[in-house]
């Protein structure tokens, strides 16, 4: 399993564990009214985890089909680039 996945599992429980949060506490009589904020956050913590998987997987996607250009110039000039952006 590539290191994408993995940040990407770890990142995404996050995510699961406030909605889990947010079922028990809507359940909960006496709070009133229902924790929104919860849904909110737990969607932008799936869309935070979604971005960085992308981004690890592409980035180790390059890294291994440029693995054999490491050392010459065009490697340098491919890493020197990619790790601008």
């Amino acid at each position: 399993m590539c290191q994408a996945k993995k940040v990407f599992d770890v990142s995404i429980k996050d995510a699961e564990r406030i909605l889990e949060a947010y079922e028990h506490m809507k359940s909960i009589p006496d709070l009133g009214r229902d924790p929104e904020e919860l849904k909110r956050a737990a969607l932008i913590m799936s869309l935070t985890a979604w971005e960085t998987y992308v981004e690890d997987k592409i980035s180790e996607e390059v890294e291994l089909q440029t693995k054999v250009l490491q050392g010459s110039q065009i490697g340098h000039f491919i890493t020197a680039h990619w790790k601008k952006n």
